[in-house]
């Protein structure tokens, strides 16, 4: 591949992901607020809040937010799932309290790295295969003690810690 078929490659990846991205971004950001009402609507207005304050939705526009994104998202579904099972149907008072944009669209933002990222790595691999493959055991074992011990941080403080200490049997024994 010559440098005018990344060029295009990378050309032909923003030109399918940025008219629509940004128009919806703009849309969420900007003018969503302005058109709904209801009793939860003030959900939606503490999520978008989180985008126009300290600029957080320049995150989302240059394709960075999943780097900003705080597993507190979970927390949150938590806190709501806790909340109804134990009677309590008030909504919780804030929303996310990780400060990012549009948490869900961060595959929209990895989708973009690695467009970006696939030509380097394949000019790197046609030239170097054996560190490349290096490379790619390193990278596969770091994502997976990564995702390890995020999982363990989030679900040993969820779970784990709210356990009954007691009353717990196995029913399968007491037939």
């Amino acid at each position: 591949p010559t440098i005018s078929d990344v060029i295009q490659f990378i050309f032909n990846r923003l030109l399918k992901c940025l008219p629509s991205y940004w128009f919806c971004l703009v849309f969420i950001i900007f003018v969503q607020k302005h058109i709904g009402s209801g009793p939860t609507w003030h959900l939606q207005d503490q999520i978008m809040d989180k985008c126009t304050q300290n600029n957080a939705w320049l995150a989302n526009l240059f394709f960075v937010n999943n780097w900003f994104f705080d597993p507190g998202f979970d927390k949150f579904i938590n806190s709501l799932y806790t909340q109804k099972n134990m009677g309590n149907d008030a909504a919780p008072s804030k929303v996310l309290d990780n400060g990012a944009c549009l948490p869900y669209t961060w595959f929209i933002a990895v989708y973009m790295q690695l467009s970006l990222f696939l030509p380097l790595w394949l000019y790197l691999y046609s030239k170097f295969k054996k560190q490349i493959k290096i490379c790619h055991v390193i990278i596969i074992v770091v994502a997976l003690l990564n995702r390890y011990l995020l999982v363990n941080q989030i679900y040993s403080d969820m779970y784990l810690n709210d356990l009954p200490t007691q009353g717990m049997t196995n029913p399968a024994r007491n037939i």
